[in-house]
């Protein structure tokens, strides 16, 4: 059975009141920030809350949810070793490195290799850092982002694509990273909600702990 023959109208709502909060929600800082500040800082004005539970949810994206789900489910749990080795890098990002760029008063990893190594280097990693992130990154999760929608809607791939880019850039060109970051924590708060829920469910429906030891016993 197709996920579309699945829904119900009720999922339809939800969907649709998903997205109009999402959008919302980022016209409304959009419009709040000062469009003289430069949109690679947010005026400075987003706080920490904001910021750690953006850096979590663009971490924790649909693309590496499949991902890790389909790796997990192939080859168990040691699919979670490599968040447990991301908590020393992150340390490392938060206490050493994070200081010394707010020392040096940039605002992008470019800036810094411009400052070091000169402008040959500057352009080199920009074009390679766009590359791969319009590429790879962006493409990846624009293309499970629209594979997700249109199992859901039924719609067309490319149309769930295009659907999902004009939302993401309406208000991300007007509101810079300020609305980036707030509707980052948005979702991620929703996230965190689901997955808890999906979570719970999964072990009532297998018996709890016991019954998932007693599955996944070789």
């Amino acid at each position: 059975m197709k996920t579309v023959e699945l829904l119900h109208t009720i999922d339809y709502y939800i969907i649709g009141i998903y997205v109009f909060l999402l959008m919302a929600i980022g016209l409304i800082v959009s419009m709040r920030q000062d469009k003289n500040a430069s949109l690679f800082v947010g005026d400075k004005s987003i706080g920490y809350k904001s910021i750690g539970m953006s850096i979590w949810g663009t971490n924790i994206g649909p693309s590496f949810l499949i991902a890790s789900f389909g790796a997990a489910y192939s080859s168990g749990m040691i699919i979670a070793n490599f968040e447990w080795f991301a908590c020393i890098f992150l340390l490392l990002l938060a206490m050493v490195f994070t200081p010394y760029y707010l020392s040096l008063n940039i605002t992008t990893i470019p800036q810094f290799i411009q400052r070091r190594f000169g402008d040959t280097m500057y352009r080199l990693l920009t074009a390679y850092s766009l590359l791969t992130i319009v590429i790879i990154w962006l493409g990846g999760g624009l293309y499970v982002g629209g594979l997700l929608f249109s199992q859901f809607t039924g719609w067309d791939l490319w149309v769930s694509v295009l659907l999902l880019l004009f939302v993401a850039t309406s208000f991300t060109i007007v509101g810079g990273i300020a609305a980036v970051i707030v509707t980052d924590a948005f979702q991620t708060v929703l996230m965190i909600v689901g997955m808890s829920a999906l979570t719970l469910i999964g072990l009532y429906e297998i018996g709890g702990i016991d019954g998932l030891m007693a599955k996944n016993t070789p």
